[in-house]
């Protein structure tokens, strides 16, 4: 074999080495009194602490899986409440976070009431909080109220019997919303006044917190549950957005649903006047009416007059008797959709 001379193989290595195929010449050997120490490498940021104590367990798939239902419960929490107290309902998006049992209940203000609701067939129980401002906005719809604001103080034991009154709509909108999830039969256990004492799992434990706010009226407070671990761990597995999308994306109600709200919406009491003509007159005129004055209207005697509901046109009719007493035989539907407002809605 040819042996190369020292300018070839200097030449070939130049060539391998412009290619990439070959390393870099060997930095030249340093004594070492001459070294010189390479800086440490440049921090990568301040190591965060954690804390075990507050892991949440709850992946964050989970968590949207139970936002995208509780987004579901607060539609329905203002369909039913809306037909139930005959009276505006608006709500805020839902909003749902992992914490603690300590700090949930730490987060609640002295004024919250909170109610403890079983969940079977899961073992266990969550809670219901309500703040102040629905919970005394709803009371004062029950009993006939216009829902107006009070001071801020607890409820007193025949208010929480009449608040009693509204739980079921609040356990049939979470019904609603969880199918889904699993078959619950929420119940009412009990209402707790002072939060302070209740103890339903160990401070440390992780929950999720979810919670709505709703307006009722000129009134607003928020709605929140809790549901600890261990509740939600037999059916972590499903909360995933595949496992809903295929086994129960159809969140629109059931048909116990529809009839429960076609039975409240039933038993709304709305003012229907017939309006048989108008007239305009000074107020010297109005003044100066005695009894036996005759005013003429502007109605003539086989002209149909105008039916409202709730202060809108929606039929023409022919006046006449039946069984002795005064009526309006509808002749003709208006078009047009009929805004019931909390001033028109009478309470049943």
């Amino acid at each position: 074999m040819a042996k190369l001379a020292e300018d070839e193989r200097a030449a070939l290595m130049a060539a391998l080495r412009s290619t990439g195929a070959a390393p870099a010449a060997p930095a030249p050997s340093v004594p070492q009194s001459q070294a010189v120490h390479a800086a440490p490498p440049a921090p990568q940021g301040e190591p965060e602490p954690y804390d075990f104590r507050r892991s949440t367990r709850f992946s964050n798939e989970q968590l949207r899986s139970l936002l995208r239902m509780h987004e579901h419960m607060a539609t329905l929490l203002r369909t039913y409440l809306a037909a139930y107290l005959r009276v505006p309902v608006s709500v805020s998006p839902a909003d749902v976070t992992a914490t603690t049992y300590e700090e949930y209940m730490e987060s609640l203000s002295p004024t919250t009431l909170v109610a403890v609701i079983d969940l079977p067939p899961l073992r266990g129980r969550a809670l219901l909080t309500m703040e102040h401002g629905l919970f005394m906005a709803i009371v004062d719809r029950l009993l006939g109220g216009p829902g107006l604001k009070e001071a801020v103080r607890p409820p007193t034991e025949i208010e929480v019997r009449v608040l009693r009154r509204a739980y079921p709509i609040f356990l049939e909108a979470f019904q609603q919303a969880y199918t889904p999830l699993a078959p619950l039969r929420p119940a009412l256990d009990s209402i707790e006044t002072n939060s302070q004492f209740l103890r339903l799992v160990s401070p440390s434990e992780a929950v999720v917190a979810a919670s709505v706010t709703l307006g009722v009226g000129p009134l607003e407070g928020r709605v929140g549950y809790c549901l600890p671990y261990p509740l939600l761990e037999p059916v972590l597995p499903r909360l995933s957005v595949r496992n809903l999308a295929s086994g129960g994306g159809d969140l629109r109600p059931d048909p116990e649903a529809e009839a429960y709200l076609r039975r409240h919406i039933g038993q709304a009491h709305v003012p229907v006047v017939a309006e048989f003509g108008r007239i305009r007159l000074t107020m010297r005129a109005l003044r100066d009416l005695e009894v036996g004055d005759v005013i003429a209207l502007d109605h003539g005697v086989g002209d149909l007059v105008t039916v409202k509901v709730a202060g809108v046109p929606k039929f023409l009719g022919r006046p006449g008797v039946r069984n002795r007493r005064l009526a309006v035989r509808v002749e003709e539907v208006l078009e047009g959709d009929i805004d019931i407002g909390p001033e028109t809605a009478q309470g049943g």
